[in-house]
């Protein structure tokens, strides 16, 4: 029923399984060496220091800021202005993202022309599938 006209009826709709985007995945190489470049540091070092605050990190214990912060200092380094823990952990990923156009195209037509729209996504539990 719609709140303006209760006579009206409006049809729900549901989409489940939207992701919107398709990252290929494999391990967190891609984020050591993203740091290791911007921040012109020794890759294998950086990698050994980095792993266990990033697997901290995945297990929801600790602040990206402050694990990049702690990381860098060991190396005599800061957070170049502007940067932030959490964008540098972030960056490969969305470098990597590619949108699924027909998911991305069909909640817009379904956006445009339906006020009862649901969209129900699902979210994996951690390290499943190839991702």
């Amino acid at each position: 029923m719609s709140r303006e006209n209760p006579d009206t009826k409006i049809l729900l709709v549901f989409v489940f399984d939207i992701g919107g985007v398709v990252i290929k995945w494999r391990n967190s190489g891609q984020i050591y060496r993203y740091i290791a470049q911007r921040y012109r540091l020794p890759i294998h070092p950086l990698t050994g220091a980095l792993a266990p605050e990033v697997r901290r990190l995945e297990s929801g214990d600790g602040d990206a800021d402050e694990c990049v912060e702690r990381v860098l200092a060991g190396f005599g380094r800061r957070l170049i202005v502007g940067d932030s823990g959490g964008l540098l952990l972030a960056q490969p990923f969305k470098e990597k993202a590619r949108l699924r156009e027909g998911v991305v195209q069909i909640i817009t037509k379904l956006r445009g022309g339906l006020q009862g729209l649901c969209i129900v996504e699902h979210v994996s539990s951690p390290f499943e599938g190839d991702a």
